[in-house]
């Protein structure tokens, strides 16, 4: 309106007379000069009125001309901006903007000035007086000529700032109020009049309305009842009430959620106002004491559980509020003084003392509640024991004082102490204690600024603490803390409002009436949309009292719990362990037995074989040699090959029975440096040329004693188990070292102390898992293709390491190789190489007798024919009752020749018979296989008449050990094993 009126007045400015004048003298004639001279004075006279106008007007006014340039400006604008009229000129006046709205504000104007549309704008100009930046609305409307061209520019400038600063700091508040709402850590909604949503907080969602979306947002401008139909018809009551202006409140209200849970809530809903009083709408505050509440219910528990022990006990009790008078006195207690309830008050209970105790009562009871935390008093009643004599009553108490040291409140029990004084005893019951559990709190808002200084407290707060209304620093409101939780709580406050992490911790704070409550104190920042900046806390405090103290009693029964869990635990699991590990070895062993046991049968009954056909090599060489011409000797030839075929089997058997470990091991003294040595050649020519053979010996090692030809046997086959294991070429390494092993050696080394020659095999190979090293050294297990192994290897080896006192242990990895190491029993000196035994003296013309006994008829014939042969005469028995009775019968024999295994009567038990009836009989004992239970029983029939032969044994070896054996007898010619003579008694 007043640019309008500005434009209308100023139809003729800046024309002028002159301007008139020179238009009349133009020559346009004198009627036209006299009208047009008339127009310029209405004009001049418009210009005057425009003036007058504009500096009468408090507004800043302007005017520029068609290109924008500022031309004129009324003192209004001059006084505000401190300028004369030339320096405002053309754009002078941008010298009087803010810096950072000339940037927007030129091409804007511009833009205007181009297009002839009018210019609004919003900017800062400098106002001089105070220098103070302060926002104006401005604006320009274009004054057009006859032409419709632009003639001039006319702009008024206002000062808005007030109303800048007023609408800036409504719409803070608003955003406060909604940030307030959304974020606040407490239940919160805000209505309209038709139960629309306003505002809701994230806690309302989380506690109240769990049904729905977690963003606030999604309930803004929802009816309460379309988003909760469920809601019982009572609340709609509740609404209208508070719509009508009421405030309404629960302490304890229950309400079910559609899972069929039911809560426990605390409410209160009052009205808001508009601005003209009446009512907009409804707030409701909500809280979810469902923990309280069942705090609650086990307080109620435990006191009831107390009151049922102490009425099982007769013990009284009593709880006096010395400020106000109020108490609680058990029925207890009267009765225990002999009166009835209502004759005995705190008033009034020195009457029921005895007389002669009353003064010594009170003042304990007044010296205790004087200085003492804790009292103690034994006296006896007025009214007498019902059994007629005195009764004796001890009353213990506990005075509670507040933050000056008054007290203000007596709590105790009472006790029949009648018994102990009497019978002079010392007993003494255990003191109740008692323990004030007041309601929980309601939650303490508030809210801080970025540097943390507290500004804001609801009267809940202040109630709580007795504060006055006011900011509070960190270093206030953390004095309030416990000292024990000062720093803690301090320096997480200060950390969270550094990271804007949201902060939460739980500590105890000192209320106004002197007590510490344990608190659960939360606070989430509230940031600036674009620059993320903290704005503002807001925070609540929940007393967590009782759920502190029900959680620590929790947590050390399951501390307890879990501590006893652990450890039966851990000692069922080692005992598993250890069952299971023991059943494992023992199927091992029984598995190994059973495998034995057959290779002992098999190995008997091998050598019977082998000595037949030993024996029959034997006998027709000797006919052959007889009857040898000058002809090819085949029969030479195959009997050579008979032999050799004999010595394979027998060395089968030999390892056989060092499998099963029976077998008859030939120990002798070995060079454990010369052994290597010598099987360097051997080893060279059976392992392939891929693998690199290289061997380490100690020097000095000690002289073994075992069994030559079993030791080489395993070295090969271990050397050969580890050529397979590397088919693409690979290094064995054989290294023999002098091992000490100590009383205290681990397993897997089943060894007796002492010292020990190790020969260690290590090769580079491809190793062996788990499952594979577990059963290395079970019988007939092999990871070689079919015909490639036998899998008795490495079983024998460790039988014969086992049998002369050592042990073989593996040690093996997938891709790591895999090392073998076979230990061997040093003896303390080395023993010197056993001299060869002597050759048999000739028989000087005797002629042997000598029985022969075997179950095995091709056997018997074989033996008999080569000992006939080698000068001795031979009678023979099928078994041993038939060689009994050849005995009994007086049949003169020198020698017994028996085999071990026969049915109805073993070799042993037949030696033994025949030596009882004829003492000294030399007897020898052939077997091809010796167990525990043989050499058990041979124990008792070793003598110097005795001797042992392994299957199979040669013909000229039998015979060299017969003849050793008889010409071993005490004198000459002395023939022992003669029939006695008729009528002696056998022995």
């Amino acid at each position: 309106m007043l640019i309008a009126l500005l434009v209308l007045c100023g139809i003729g400015f800046r024309a002028g007379p002159l301007t008139g004048l020179a238009w009349l003298l133009a020559g346009a004639g004198w009627p036209l000069a006299l009208t047009a001279w008339a127009r310029e004075q209405a004009l001049a006279e418009s210009e005057a009125r425009f003036r007058i106008l504009a500096e009468a007007v408090p507004s800043m006014l302007y005017e520029a001309d068609a290109t924008g340039g500022n031309t004129w400006a009324n003192q209004t604008w001059l006084d505000y901006v401190e300028r004369r009229a030339a320096e405002v000129a053309g754009i002078g006046w941008a010298s009087s903007m803010h810096p950072d709205d000339l940037r927007e504000v030129l091409p804007r104007w511009q833009e205007s000035v181009r297009t002839g549309k009018e210019y609004v704008g919003h900017q800062r100009i400098r106002r001089a007086a105070d220098g103070a930046w302060r926002w104006h609305l401005v604006r320009a409307l274009p004054v057009r000529g006859a032409d419709g061209r632009i003639r001039r520019w006319l702009g008024a400038v206002n000062d808005i700032h007030d109303l800048v600063e007023a609408q800036a700091a409504l719409r803070e508040q608003g955003e406060q109020l909604r940030l307030f709402v959304d974020r606040a850590p407490a239940a919160i909604a805000m209505f309209d009049t038709a139960m629309r949503y306003l505002a809701v907080s994230r806690r309302y969602l989380r506690d109240i309305a769990q049904d729905q979306p977690c963003d606030p947002q999604s309930l803004i401008g929802r009816c309460h009842y379309d988003a909760f139909p469920e809601h019982p018809a009572r609340w709609r009551d509740i609404h209208r009430r508070v719509l009508a202006g009421e405030t309404l409140s629960a302490e304890e209200d229950s309400f079910q959620r559609r899972d069929g849970r039911t809560e426990w809530v605390r409410w209160e809903m009052t009205p808001w106002h508009r601005a003209d009083g009446t009512i907009g709408g409804a707030v409701v505050f909500a809280e979810v004491v469902t923990a309280r509440k069942q705090a609650e219910a086990a307080l109620r528990a435990s006191e009831a559980r107390l009151r049922l022990a102490t009425e099982g006990a007769n013990v009284g009790t009593w709880d006096v509020n010395l400020l106000t008078g109020e108490h609680h006195v058990s029925p207890e207690v009267p009765a225990l003084h002999g009166r009835a309830p209502h004759e005995m008050t705190p008033q009034n209970w020195l009457e029921a003392v005895h007389p002669d105790d009353r003064a010594a009562a009170e003042a304990g009871w007044r010296r205790a509640m004087a200085e003492a935390t804790t009292y103690e008093h034994v006296y006896r009643s007025a009214a007498p024991h019902p059994d007629g004599g005195e009764r004796w009553l001890l009353g213990r108490g506990r005075v509670e004082r507040d933050a000056a040291g008054v007290a203000v409140r007596d709590a105790g029990v009472l006790l029949d102490v009648t018994a102990r004084v009497r019978a002079e005893a010392a007993l003494r019951e255990s003191e109740a204690r008692f323990r004030a559990i007041t309601d929980a709190m309601p939650q303490l808002v508030w809210s801080a600024r970025p540097d943390g200084t507290r500004d804001y407290h609801n009267r809940r707060w202040q109630d709580a603490t007795g504060l006055a209304p006011g900011p509070l620093t960190i270093e206030t409101w953390c004095a309030m803390l416990h000292p024990d939780d000062r720093e803690r709580v301090r320096m997480h406050w200060r950390h969270c409002l550094v990271t804007g992490e949201a902060f939460e911790q739980e500590y105890r704070l000192h209320r106004a009436d002197g007590r510490h409550c344990w608190i659960l104190g939360r606070a989430l920042p509230v940031r600036d949309p674009q620059s993320g900046a903290i704005t503002r806390w807001f925070g609540t405090c929940t007393d967590i009292s009782d759920a502190v103290a029900a959680r620590e009693a929790l947590a050390r029964s399951h501390a307890e719990l879990e501590r006893l869990v652990a450890e039966r635990t851990a000692a069922l699991t080692r005992a598993a362990e250890e069952r299971e590990q023991a059943e494992k070895a023992m199927r091992q062993r029984e598995k190994l037995a059973a495998l034995g046991q057959l290779a002992g049968g098999i190995a008997h009954d091998f050598n019977n074989i082998l000595q037949i056909i030993s024996n029959c090599a034997t006998l027709i060489a000797r006919d052959a040699r007889g009857r040898a011409t000058g002809q090819d000797d085949i029969v030479g030839e195959c009997i050579g090959m008979i032999s050799d075929a004999t010595g394979r089997g027998h060395g089968i058997v030999r390892r056989l029975l060092a499998f099963a470990r029976r077998g008859e091991l030939r120990a002798g003294p070995i060079d454990p440096a010369a052994l290597l040595d010598d099987m360097r050649q051997v080893l060279t020519h059976t392992l392939a040329s891929t693998v690199v053979l290289r061997f380490a010996v100690e020097p000095g090692l000690p002289v073994l004693l075992a069994d030559r030809g079993q030791l080489e046997a395993a070295l090969i086959n271990l050397a050969v188990n580890a050529r397979d294991a590397m088919p693409e070429g690979g290094t064995l390494t054989i290294l023999a070292a002098v091992e000490t092993v100590g009383p205290d050696a681990a397993p897997p080394l089943p060894l007796e102390p002492g010292a020990y020659v190790r020969f260690t095999l290590s090769d580079t190979g491809t190793g062996m898992d788990e499952a594979t090293l577990a059963r290395a050294c079970e019988p007939f297990f092999t990871t070689k293709p079919r015909g490639g192994g036998t899998g008795l290897g490495l079983p024998m080896a460790r039988g014969f390491a086992e049998q002369s006192g050592g042990a073989l242990v593996i040690d093996s990895a997938p891709g790591q190789g895999c090392t073998v190491s076979l230990w061997l029993p040093a003896p303390g000196q080395e023993v010197e190489a056993a001299a060869p035994p002597p050759a048999a003296p000739a028989r000087a013309g005797i002629a042997w007798r000598v029985l022969l006994v075997d179950d095995e008829p091709a056997l018997l014939r074989s033996l008999a024919i080569g000992l006939r042969q080698a000068g001795f005469v031979v009678a023979t028995a099928g078994d041993g009752p038939a060689a009994l009775a050849r005995l009994d019968a007086g049949e003169a024999v020198d020698v017994l020749v028996t085999d071990l295994l026969m049915p109805g009567i073993s070799g042993i038990a037949l030696i033994r018979e025949a030596q009882a009836r004829r003492r000294g009989l030399p007897a020898i004992l052939l077997t091809g296989h010796v167990d525990d239970g043989v050499e058990l029983a041979m124990q008792g029939a070793m003598s110097a008449t005795f001797s042992l032969l392994g299957k199979p044994v040669g013909i000229p070896d039998l015979a060299d050990r017969i003849t050793t054996l008889l010409e071993a007898r005490p004198g000459p010619g002395d023939r022992t094993g003669a029939a006695p003579p008729p009528g002696s008694q056998r022995a």
